[in-house]
């Protein structure tokens, strides 16, 4: 699989823990140990372009495998070279390079990569927000969790609908959703 991505000029990072060498053998196993798993799927579609109007990032929470689309997943395309290019530096930090050849050494992950800069962008008239987590070691990247918490608590209007896997009540964006919902201030609908 690995040779038929890079001969369709494709790179990936997936998080089996694997680093493979150009020619697609294993060369180090360490991304796991070092807490380097990756949930968020992402892809920059033509980012490397030479024409921005046509940058595409394809996101969400759906799995690149046989069942993943048959799931309960979410997958959203933006069209918008800002944003495709705020993804591009995320993914180039994970990478470690920006070009071909990713560079284990200079890879950042989780608490380690930087901030990527704006959050917000609009695309046509539609405001955007684009947060990647965690917060980093400096604490200068924004907190998606904080931020969800202040939409829902400043923003909120009637409802909030939600999909997510898993709640966990001690975590402050649960309690908010309760909490709003509790006082019938916004109805609560999720799967």
């Amino acid at each position: 699989m690995w040779a038929m991505l890079r001969g369709a000029g494709i790179i990936s990072i997936d998080d089996d823990g694997d680093v493979y060498e150009p020619d697609g053998n294993i060369a180090d196993n360490d991304l796991v140990n070092a807490g380097a798993d990756m949930h968020h799927k992402f892809a920059v579609i033509d980012g490397l372009s030479s024409t921005p109007n046509d940058d595409k990032v394809w996101t969400g929470s759906t799995n690149l495998t046989y069942t993943g689309a048959y799931n309960t997943n979410n997958t959203i395309i933006i069209k918008d070279s800002e944003i495709a290019s705020a993804y591009l530096h995320e993914f180039e930090q994970m990478w470690g390079d920006d070009d071909e050849t990713p560079d284990p050494a200079a890879s950042r992950y989780h608490k380690d990569k930087s901030y990527v800069g704006e959050n917000v962008y609009f695309v046509d008239d539609t405001k955007v927000e684009v947060y990647f987590s965690p917060i980093n070691r400096s604490g200068s990247k924004p907190s998606v969790m904080n931020r969800l918490v202040e939409v829902i608590r400043t923003e909120a209007q009637h409802d909030v609908g939600f999909q997510a896997f898993a709640i966990t009540p001690s975590i402050p964006l649960s309690r908010t959703i309760w909490q709003m919902s509790a006082t019938g201030d916004i109805e609560l609908n999720g799967v």
